[in-house]
């Protein structure tokens, strides 16, 4: 849900592959200030379309009154909420009824003083462990996305997240590769791991961001994420542990996916096939 966006679901989403963004209809709904009764009917109506969740995108103006509608058809339907924050609103307020948050440096850009992002560490632990621990009490799940975060923000966000894996808030890694992004799918997870690392995460906490805790966010832990008998044979074997240097997520050897062994190889091949020229796939065959 949204005001300054055309509102197209991003398949690449954390939370499914539909993401249930409302269409202009509620884009409409929040700029022209009709009743807030109408936003139920227009998340009735994306469930009934078949979306999974309900994903806040772009927020600038949003009203309390909304922003608890919102929540209320979420519950009423069963959707998780998603999303970003809500950047004219409290923290308080984006916490009710989420299931994950995205997005948390634009949101502290927009509420934080800018003598935090240049304060000592101790102050910037202080806020951090702040945010934690309210974040951590009302159950949400946070996308990591430090890959991109760059200048005076970057050491607040690592101790944020540092704050969030002390505080055992449930983290899921998020790179922000999207359609509208100049992020690479795939290599940008590798650097987001890094990052994480880098942040003070074990190697260990930084994986399972990546594997076992979408599981848990999405409602079937143990369905895929771990190796464990009965889950998704969908694994990644690599040619060193990363539990000991985090980098070797990137020697590869192979993949099982679907049950099937593909070796590193062939996953070349694969790439390079891709990346030719559209004319010249058909005699690299």
């Amino acid at each position: 849900i949204g005001s300054d966006t055309s509102m197209i679901g991003r398949s690449d989403d954390m939370l499914g592959n539909r993401i249930a963004a409302l269409g202009t209809s509620v884009e409409r709904l929040l700029r022209d200030q009709r009743p807030v009764a109408s936003i139920r009917p227009e998340v009735m109506d994306q469930r009934h379309d078949g979306y999974d969740c309900i994903s806040v995108e772009s927020p600038s103006d949003w009203t309390p009154a909304r922003y608890d509608a919102v929540v209320a058809a979420a519950r009423a339907t069963g959707m998780p909420l998603t999303g970003e924050f809500a950047r004219n609103l409290a923290l308080e307020t984006n916490l009710r009824g989420r299931t994950t948050a995205d997005g948390f440096d634009a949101y502290l850009r927009a509420h934080l003083a800018p003598v935090i992002y240049s304060g000592p560490p101790a102050v910037q632990d202080s806020v951090a462990r702040n945010i934690a621990r309210r974040t951590r009490a009302a159950g949400v799940a946070v996308s990591t996305r430090l890959f991109g975060v760059a200048g005076p923000e970057r050491s607040l966000m690592r101790r944020v997240m540092r704050a969030f894996a002390d505080a055992d808030v449930t983290l899921i890694l998020g790179t922000e590769s999207t359609a509208r992004s100049s992020v690479s799918p795939g290599g940008s997870v590798h650097l987001e791991l890094r990052g994480l690392v880098a942040a003070g995460l074990t190697p260990f906490e930084a994986l399972r961001t990546a594997t076992a805790n979408p599981a848990l966010v999405l409602g079937v832990p143990g369905e895929f994420g771990i190796v464990a008998p009965g889950a998704r044979a969908e694994l990644r074997l690599l040619d060193a542990s990363p539990l000991d240097d985090i980098g070797n997520t990137e020697r590869l050897a192979g993949v099982m996916l679907r049950g099937r062994w593909i070796p590193a190889t062939e996953l070349r091949r694969l790439r390079e096939e891709a990346r030719a020229p559209r004319r010249l796939r058909g005699w690299l065959r």
